[in-house]
Protein backbone atom coordinates (compact mmCIF):
# COMPACT_ATOMS: atom_id res chain seq x y z
CA UNK A 1 0.00 0.00 0.00
CA UNK A 2 1.78 3.43 -0.84
CA UNK A 3 1.96 6.34 1.17
CA UNK A 4 -0.55 8.46 -1.06
CA UNK A 5 -2.94 5.62 -0.70
CA UNK A 6 -2.84 5.50 2.62
CA UNK A 7 -3.31 9.43 3.46
CA UNK A 8 -6.47 8.98 0.53
CA UNK A 9 -8.09 6.70 2.97
CA UNK A 10 -7.31 8.70 5.99
CA UNK A 11 -8.41 11.81 4.51
CA UNK A 12 -11.85 9.99 3.95
CA UNK A 13 -13.17 10.17 7.56
CA UNK A 14 -13.49 12.49 10.04
CA UNK A 15 -9.68 13.68 12.18
CA UNK A 16 -11.56 12.47 15.29
CA UNK A 17 -11.78 8.99 13.58
CA UNK A 18 -9.11 8.92 11.45
CA UNK A 19 -6.41 10.16 13.42
CA UNK A 20 -5.80 7.25 15.67
CA UNK A 21 -7.48 5.21 12.57
CA UNK A 22 -5.17 1.71 11.49
CA UNK A 23 -5.28 1.64 8.07
CA UNK A 24 -4.93 -1.55 5.93
CA UNK A 25 -5.39 -2.87 2.60
CA UNK A 26 -7.24 -5.81 4.00
CA UNK A 27 -10.06 -6.48 6.62
CA UNK A 28 -12.70 -8.25 7.88
CA UNK A 29 -14.84 -8.99 10.56
CA UNK A 30 -15.46 -12.33 12.54
CA UNK A 31 -18.01 -13.70 10.56
CA UNK A 32 -16.15 -13.48 7.19
CA UNK A 33 -13.05 -14.98 8.95
CA UNK A 34 -14.91 -17.54 9.71
CA UNK A 35 -16.16 -18.01 5.90
CA UNK A 36 -12.27 -17.65 4.77
CA UNK A 37 -11.10 -20.43 6.60
CA UNK A 38 -13.71 -22.57 5.63
CA UNK A 39 -13.09 -21.22 2.49
CA UNK A 40 -9.22 -22.05 3.09
CA UNK A 41 -10.12 -25.79 4.88
CA UNK A 42 -12.61 -26.52 2.06
CA UNK A 43 -15.20 -27.23 5.01
CA UNK A 44 -18.76 -25.42 5.48
CA UNK A 45 -18.87 -22.29 6.89
CA UNK A 46 -20.32 -21.62 10.95
CA UNK A 47 -20.80 -18.19 10.78
CA UNK A 48 -24.73 -16.50 11.48
CA UNK A 49 -24.25 -13.21 11.10
CA UNK A 50 -23.58 -10.71 8.31
CA UNK A 51 -19.59 -11.34 6.68
CA UNK A 52 -17.99 -7.62 5.75
CA UNK A 53 -15.00 -7.52 4.61
CA UNK A 54 -13.02 -4.96 2.12
CA UNK A 55 -9.87 -5.01 -0.13
CA UNK A 56 -8.70 -1.32 -0.63
CA UNK A 57 -5.89 -2.53 -3.34
CA UNK A 58 -8.51 -4.94 -5.12
CA UNK A 59 -7.80 -8.71 -5.95
CA UNK A 60 -5.89 -10.76 -8.32
CA UNK A 61 -7.82 -12.88 -11.16
CA UNK A 62 -10.85 -15.11 -9.87
CA UNK A 63 -14.00 -17.12 -10.93
CA UNK A 64 -17.15 -16.40 -10.33
CA UNK A 65 -17.95 -19.99 -10.17
CA UNK A 66 -14.90 -21.95 -8.91
CA UNK A 67 -13.52 -20.80 -6.33
CA UNK A 68 -10.72 -22.99 -6.53
CA UNK A 69 -9.54 -22.35 -10.12
CA UNK A 70 -6.11 -20.77 -10.75
CA UNK A 71 -6.23 -20.65 -14.54
CA UNK A 72 -9.37 -18.97 -16.70
CA UNK A 73 -12.98 -20.85 -16.10
CA UNK A 74 -14.57 -18.67 -19.22
CA UNK A 75 -14.27 -15.05 -20.53
CA UNK A 76 -17.73 -13.97 -19.01
CA UNK A 77 -16.51 -16.00 -15.74
CA UNK A 78 -13.24 -15.04 -15.42
CA UNK A 79 -13.08 -11.75 -13.38
CA UNK A 80 -10.02 -9.16 -13.85
CA UNK A 81 -8.86 -6.11 -12.71
CA UNK A 82 -10.73 -5.55 -10.00
CA UNK A 83 -10.71 -2.89 -7.94
CA UNK A 84 -11.29 -1.73 -4.38
CA UNK A 85 -14.08 -3.60 -3.20
CA UNK A 86 -16.55 -4.98 -0.61
CA UNK A 87 -17.15 -8.64 0.42
CA UNK A 88 -20.30 -9.22 1.75
CA UNK A 89 -21.03 -13.66 2.72
CA UNK A 90 -24.72 -13.95 4.38
CA UNK A 91 -26.17 -16.98 5.70
CA UNK A 92 -28.82 -18.65 3.88
CA UNK A 93 -29.66 -20.87 6.33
Amino acid sequence: MSIRSIRSAVSAGPASISDEAAVLDWSMNEPWLDFLNAYMNQTQPTYSEIGIAYMLMGDSPVSNSDPYATEPTSADDWVTGVAAHLMIPIDSR
